[in-house]
């Protein structure tokens, strides 16, 4: 499998490689989000039926370097990604509760509770 990355400046395309867990026949990948700096990008791939996924896992993917990194891999749980305004940490969503993610490393910790209306405030 490979992600395809162009670049509207330069008119360019680059195909980076990944690779799938062992017997996975369908599989989805989208919600990509690009880094507020433009150098990483994550994504979110679904393994299994649509409609009733069995696993998740979040990439980022490193153009400098041209690899693709799993920061999180989980079963029977939905993620997504909510909002990457730092760039040192990412808003995710597992199974509904929001947490912040360190994009290089993918460690995840809970975000605090946010009644309506307000703004969740990013780790220090």
């Amino acid at each position: 499998m490979k992600v395809g990355i162009y670049n509207i400046e330069t008119g360019l395309e680059q195909f980076i490689p990944f690779e799938l867990p062992q017997g996975i026949e369908y599989w989805y990948a989208g919600n990509f989000t690009w880094s507020p700096d433009e150098q990483n990008v994550l994504f979110i791939i679904q393994y299994g039926d649509p409609c009733v996924p069995t696993g998740v896992s979040l990439r980022r993917v490193n153009q400098a370097h041209n690899q693709i990194v799993t920061l999180l891999e989980r079963e029977n749980q939905t993620i997504s990604i909510i909002e990457w305004k730092d760039i040192n940490h990412v808003l995710i969503s597992i199974d509904g509760k929001k947490y912040w993610l360190d994009p290089m490393s993918g460690e995840v910790i809970l975000a605090p509770e946010c009644p309506n209306n307000c703004v969740i405030t990013q780790p220090h």
